[in-house]
C-alpha cells in the first residue's frame, strides 16, 4: 500500500458518539451546519482534517453551530484511496475483517 492514502468515509456509516454510544474511530470537531432531512439530520463538522466530515442522525438532532461533538466510524467502513489518481487501493473490510 502507498505510504499516503486518502481515507473515505460515507455519512450513513458515520454516528454522533453520544447518539450511537459505539466507537471504533472518532473524531472531535465544531459542528458548522445542521440539516433535517426528513426525519433525520445531516451534521457537518469540522475536525480540522481539510475537509468537513458529514454525519447521518436517524433523528431530529438538535446542537448548535459551534459546538463541540465528537463523531465515529466503524473501521470495517472506511474506504483507502490514492492520493494520486484517486484509485481504491482497500476496504476496511478487508483491512480489518
Amino acid at each position: 500500500m502507498e505510504d499516503n492514502v486518502k481515507v473515505g468515509l460515507r455519512l450513513e456509516h458515520g454516528a454522533v458518539t453520544e447518539v450511537s454510544g459505539k466507537k471504533e474511530i472518532s473524531f472531535k470537531g465544531k459542528i458548522v451546519l445542521s440539516e433535517v432531512v426528513g426525519s433525520d439530520t445531516i451534521v457537518h463538522v469540522d475536525a480540522n482534517l481539510g475537509e468537513l466530515i458529514r454525519v447521518a442522525v436517524p433523528a431530529i438532532y438538535r446542537k448548535m453551530i459551534g459546538e463541540e461533538i465528537e463523531v465515529s466510524f466503524n473501521l470495517r467502513d472506511i474506504y483507502v484511496f490514492s492520493p494520486k489518481d484517486g484509485r481504491l487501493l482497500a476496504r476496511g473490510g478487508d483491512l480489518f475483517g
